[in-house]
């Protein structure tokens, strides 16, 4: 096995558009990444890193973040490679906490698209009770690997 192609995205605190709100029900494009599929027996490791926080409340509170990769576009129209929800219990003392959440996913190529650049997109979308920040850093890492 042999790396074939990698990308690496880090968008650190303060810098482009961070800190973002992400409002409730709408997917927000947070990163993207290019990767070249090299053939069938390939395999596409993507790596998610996102910290994020809930804005301060008068009650107790549990937001929710849900981090989808998408291939092809940013929007619902394209394909959800992965998903995950995370959520914390906040109240006035834990409300300036900041949340880091990682994930991976691993895919073979899409048939037919050997030597052709996949583009994953990274959204966000705030659900759940109150509301949500992204603050940085966000790490999206793409690495292709197959037999040379």
């Amino acid at each position: 096995m042999a790396i074939h192609d990698s990308a690496s995205i880090t968008v650190l605190p303060g810098t482009h558009s961070l800190p973002l709100p992400i409002p409730a029900g709408t997917e927000t494009l947070l990163t993207s990444v290019f990767l070249k599929s090299s053939g069938p027996d390939s395999k596409i490791f993507i790596e998610v890193s996102v910290c994020w926080r809930a804005e301060a409340s008068q009650l107790p509170i549990v937001p929710k973040i849900i981090l989808r990769l998408r291939r092809g576009g940013a929007t619902p129209d394209f394909p959800e490679v992965s998903q995950i929800a995370d959520s914390y219990y906040v109240n006035r003392k834990t409300s300036s906490i900041p949340a880091t959440t990682t994930f991976y996913h691993v895919e073979s190529p899409e048939p037919g698209t050997a030597g052709l650049y996949q583009t994953y997109y990274l959204t966000a979308e705030s659900a759940g009770i109150g509301r949500i920040t992204v603050m940085g850093p966000i790490v999206l890492n793409g690495t292709t690997i197959g037999y040379s």
